[in-house]
């Protein structure tokens, strides 16, 4: 995270491929990306976590929590 954006690099490895008797099928999704999102609202960074697992990768953002308004009572005297 860099102020309000989040951003992802990673790396897609070597091919699949699926032989059968009928069919040869291989997908060729390798080599590098990056992506970068604005996050719309302010986030926690310190908070930030970040998992992959089974092919899937869960990023969990926290919202900063907004500040309330104080009212202050003023006595004139």
């Amino acid at each position: 995270m860099t102020g309000d954006v989040l951003s992802l690099r990673g790396q897609r490895g070597i091919a699949a491929e699926a032989r059968e008797e009928n069919y040869y099928r291989i997908e060729r999704w390798s080599g590098t990306f990056e992506r970068h999102v604005q996050m719309p609202i302010p986030v926690q960074v310190d908070k930030v976590r970040a998992s992959y697992r089974d092919g899937v990768l869960e990023i969990r953002l926290p919202k900063l929590t907004e500040v309330t308004p104080r009212e202050i009572r003023i006595e004139v005297g």
